[in-house]
């Protein structure tokens, strides 16, 4: 699945015009995961309550892994994305990652798309068949 479109995610821009987000909660359940996000004081970069916070739902994930965001190489010409906090991918490292170690295709579970979250200390990157849910919850 290639998105061509970032108005069929809601609360993209959103989470995009956001200054930064720390991830503050993490659930995963049989091939599902849910992050919750939430985002940091314009100045000291701490949680403040009342800030924007975002629950993101992927329902079926072919990978997912988490960085510490201080040993996250920066990014290079290879990789082929559009956002800032909440990106989608259409060419990454992690997509050819996926390709080389597992035997998702086109066909069998269908197209894929990774997504990934930048967050304060986090970076988190998702493989998945299907479109995220977001919900905001603050």
């Amino acid at each position: 699945m290639v998105i061509k479109d970032k108005n069929n995610i809601k609360y993209f821009d959103n989470i995009n015009r956001c200054n930064s987000f720390f991830l503050t909660k993490i659930k995963e359940s049989r091939s599902s995961l849910c992050l919750t996000i939430t985002e940091s004081s314009t100045y000291n970069k701490v949680y403040t309550k009342g800030k924007s916070e975002f629950e993101i739902f992927f329902y079926r994930y072919i990978g997912f892994n988490i960085l510490d965001e201080s040993l996250v190489l920066p990014e290079d010409e290879y990789e082929i994305f559009y956002g800032n906090h909440f990106l989608i991918y259409q060419k990454s490292h992690y997509l050819d990652y996926i390709s080389k170690s597992t035997f998702a295709s086109d066909e069998h579970p269908g197209p894929f798309t990774h997504f990934g979250i930048n967050c304060l200390n986090h970076i988190v990157h998702i493989v998945s068949t299907e479109i995220p849910e977001i919900k905001k919850i603050s």
